[in-house]
């Protein structure tokens, strides 16, 4: 994500119930300036819950539920990034 996006106003709301059509990666989550640690954290969550879901699903392919276990790596690693004293630093 460039730095100017980094900054750029979001669809708060829209970030909330499906992270994936606001961010291409969770990483972007962690990164965003304008968003609170607890927006963050609760935008990552629901990113997380959304991937577990599809990476069970039965009515989803193969490759949808490899891509929502990758994307719930990611979001550990953004989780990863919230817990350091300065997140991108």
């Amino acid at each position: 994500m460039a730095e100017s996006d980094n900054e750029r106003p979001i669809d708060l709301e829209a970030a909330m119930l499906d992270p994936a059509t606001v961010f291409d990666d969770p990483t972007e989550v962690a990164a965003h300036a304008r968003l609170t640690a607890q927006q963050k954290r609760v935008i990552l969550e629901r990113w997380k819950r959304n991937a577990q879901v599809r990476s069970a699903s039965n009515e989803v392919t193969r490759e949808e539920a490899e891509q929502a276990r990758g994307h719930l790596s990611r979001v550990e690693l953004a989780e990863g990034l919230l817990d350091r004293p300065h997140p991108l630093d």
